[in-house]
């Protein structure tokens, strides 16, 4: 099994992360990871325009998205994480990290894809592109 994830995050060079989503292309409960976990208080303009209106949930502690987070990666141990943008894969290890140098240890595979071009229908919402991103994925093979 596959999981996909898309984050959305403030700017274009790794900004704060407003948003990230893994979907599986496993069928049933615990399919689908979505968090808001921040929303900036500087937004550039494109975020302000297209990322904070389609969010599709209200911010939640960091601890909260983490916890959450693990919880969901522990049900998908050893299923690769497939994502389009470097900065994808940097926010999820990101999230990872607790203080004084210490990280939640849990095993990854992490896989950038190249070259995907698919069409969301809430172009960027996280959770709506890591659908499609998904959909692409499986039209290809």
């Amino acid at each position: 099994m596959t999981l996909f994830l898309d984050t959305e995050f403030n700017g274009f060079d790794g900004g704060e992360l407003i948003s990230i989503a893994l979907v599986s292309d496993r069928p049933g409960r615990n399919s689908e990871f979505y968090a808001v976990t921040s929303i900036p208080d500087n937004p550039t303009d494109f975020v302000r325009t297209n990322v904070i209106p389609r969010l599709a949930a209200k911010p939640e502690p960091r601890d909260a998205v983490v916890a959450r987070l693990l919880l969901y990666l522990g049900e998908h141990l050893g299923e690769p994480i497939l994502f389009d943008w470097p900065y994808d894969g940097i926010h999820l290890l990101c999230l990872l990290v607790v203080p004084c140098g210490r990280w939640h240890a849990i095993p990854l595979n992490l896989q950038l894809v190249t070259g995907a071009t698919f069409k969301s229908r809430k172009p960027h919402n996280a959770l709506s592109d890591a659908r499609a991103f998904r959909s692409w994925y499986r039209r290809r093979k």
